[in-house]
């Protein structure tokens, strides 16, 4: 339970879950009572680099920025934590490519792997995938049948000296029908990603960094 001097979010918004693990009551984690303190006295002008240290005790590596509901105007819902999914360097590399691999699960068992076009949609911290004639293609039927889906995106920075980038995405994905048409959208559950933060770093030496997302 919040106490409270310390103003809800949103009721059932991811934004509200997220905030509750990180900055919320039970703090059952040694990261977790020192970014409460932090956001108790840091404002409202407090940036995410101030809380950085303490989330990455948690390997996560997340951006964390405080802001207020309404886009940062006096919203209903007031101060709140957004924990973002993806890191700054991660969105930036995910908006430089153009095609990622999406692999989907027929009901038979049957794994298929298609070449895709993507974005990441920052309103949702999800990666949308359109297409011609989607709604007909097997990958959409597969997510509709069972959500089960995983993505990469990767690509070489050089070749001489060796030095790869990729970022790895599984988790539950939903076969949509928008207004803009069909759309596929993956929920990412757990992120593995390497070459991304150190671009100068040999190959076998990367840093991969893995973590769950709820």
């Amino acid at each position: 339970m919040w106490r409270q001097s310390e103003p809800p979010l949103a009721a059932g918004s991811r934004a509200g879950r997220r905030h509750h693990r990180v900055g919320g009551e039970p703090c059952d984690q040694p990261h977790q009572q020192p970014v409460r303190e932090k956001v108790r006295s840091a404002g409202l002008g407090c940036e995410a680099e101030q809380l950085d240290d303490d989330v990455q005790d948690r390997n996560l590596r997340e951006v964390v920025t405080l802001k207020l509901a309404g886009d940062l105007t006096d919203g209903p819902g007031g101060p709140s934590i957004v924990v973002m999914v993806f890191t700054e360097t991660e969105i930036a590399y995910l908006a430089s490519q153009r095609l990622g691999r999406l692999a989907t699960a027929q009901r038979n068992g049957t794994l298929q792997v298609s070449p895709v076009g993507f974005s990441y949609n920052p309103a949702t911290s999800t990666i949308d995938i359109n297409g011609y004639n989607l709604a007909r293609s097997q990958k959409f039927r597969n997510i509709a049948d069972n959500g089960r889906a995983a993505f990469v995106v990767d690509d070489l920075a050089s070749l001489h000296p060796w030095r790869v980038r990729c970022i790895e995405i599984r988790g539950v994905a939903e076969a949509l029908t928008t207004e803009g048409g069909p759309l596929i959208r993956l929920h990412p559950k757990r992120i593995i990603s390497f070459g991304i933060d150190e671009p100068d770093t040999e190959a076998h030496t990367l840093t991969i960094n893995t973590r769950n997302v709820e």
